[in-house]
């Protein structure tokens, strides 16, 4: 078997199916990377850091997600510098980001 006949192998299945696997996989691999970070007792460094890149996958939405809502909350005062006009900082904030959550989620909800 070599790389041609796995490609056509895989062309020809349903494309649900594809990223199901490719998924799986995806998600096989992250996990792998976790659980040998927190099971090695003594790792060496070399090791150590490709787990880390592997467990790294799974970690990093959610991290840009974080430091994307950060960035929002200490930029909206330059953003809309007329939401800060009247000492109510924080409820102009917070009334900010809701908006751009609510923009996201209809974005998402609307595009079909």
């Amino acid at each position: 078997m070599d790389a041609q006949d796995l490609f056509v192998g895989v062309a020809g299945t349903d494309p649900l199916v594809q990223a199901l696997g490719g998924g799986l996989i995806i998600a096989g691999m992250n996990t792998l990377g976790a659980v040998l970070v927190f099971v090695w007792r003594n790792p060496k460094e070399r090791r150590l850091d490709g787990a880390l890149g592997f467990a790294a996958g799974a970690i990093l939405p959610y991290s840009m997600g974080f430091a994307a809502g950060g960035m929002l909350f200490v930029i909206s005062d330059e953003i809309v510098p007329e939401t800060h006009a009247r000492g109510h900082e924080r409820i102009a904030t917070v009334g900010t980001m809701a908006g751009v959550v609510v923009m996201l989620f209809l974005d998402v909800a609307l595009a079909g």
